[in-house]
């Protein structure tokens, strides 16, 4: 790891925003994923914490997807859409530390979005997707759309 001192421009950034760095990693990745859908079917595993993200990407896989019920099984707690059960800011850290602890792209499994109205759900997507680019990884904010069709 490298050590640097901050550069007087990294103090005009607005404070808790992605880096270029960081943007770049992000867009390679949301490119990465939506190369292996061109090509068809591929197998896309679940890890439920950071160890076994790292294992699944060392065996080899192209891209990974987190799973709500592996994350709430793996913390002693049912699976459920209910905010009560896993809040959205623990499964936003969920997501975050796997889409940080891989150089692959991450679908997230982000139930159904933490939101009854579109909007709130809008907020969730915002959220998760600026959790993933901090974290300079690639993550898909809802089940059914890749990232590249939400943005």
């Amino acid at each position: 790891m490298t050590v640097s001192t901050p550069s007087p421009s990294a103090s005009r950034r607005i404070a808790g925003a992605p880096d270029v760095a960081s943007q770049a990693a992000f867009a390679a990745r949301r490119k990465t994923f939506r190369a292996l859908h061109e090509r068809g079917c591929f197998v896309i595993p679940n890890p439920w914490d950071v160890g076994s993200a790292r294992y699944l990407q060392r065996v080899g896989f192209p891209a990974l997807a987190t799973t709500s019920a592996g994350f709430a099984f793996s913390q002693g707690l049912p699976d459920s859409g209910d905010d009560a059960v896993i809040s959205r800011d623990r499964s936003l850290g969920y997501i975050s530390s796997i889409t940080a602890a891989v150089e692959l792209p991450v679908s997230a499994d982000f139930l159904s979005g933490y939101g009854r109205q579109p909007e709130d759900v809008a907020e969730s997507v915002t959220r998760c997707v600026t959790s993933a680019t901090r974290g300079g990884r690639s993550a898909q904010p809802t089940r059914t759309r890749t990232l590249a069709r939400v943005r």
